[in-house]
């Protein structure tokens, strides 16, 4: 049996990567990437899922977190959205693709290049507690 013989080339030649609009319509696949993207505005997140949260279900007290595959391309921009994991109910998942779709987010970085990623977020759907 032969060893196995140490590689002296220091870099590896990988495929290109799958375009942005071929990466949006896939199944999400990971993407490296060294800085994640962020909201551009966390509190007007949180405004959104508020807005979209259904009335009847908030006043029925009726909650519960969908986990949405959110792709975000080069620019930052929500590109697709699909459902990764349900809450149990029909609406709050509805909502919750909703709500992905008009969040803004800053690009994702590999190094210095943008890249477009898939990101799993889940969304809790809850009362506020009042104060």
């Amino acid at each position: 049996m032969r060893a196995p013989q140490e590689s002296t080339e220091s870099s590896v030649d990988l495929p290109p990567a799958p375009s942005a609009a071929q990466q949006s319509d896939a199944e999400p696949v990971f993407t490296p990437y060294t800085a994640r993207p962020e909201f551009k505005d966390l509190e007007e997140a949180r405004r959104v899922v508020a807005r979209h949260y259904p009335q009847d279900l908030k006043d029925a007290g009726i909650g519960g977190t969908v986990v949405v595959w959110v792709f975000i391309d080069s620019d930052g921009n929500v590109a697709n959205v699909k459902l990764k994991e349900s809450s149990g109910n029909e609406a709050l998942d509805a909502a919750g693709l909703v709500v992905a779709r008009e969040w803004e987010f800053t690009p994702a970085r590999n190094g210095e290049e943008v890249v477009p990623v898939w990101m799993a977020i889940p969304i809790a759907f809850a009362d506020e507690p009042k104060s």
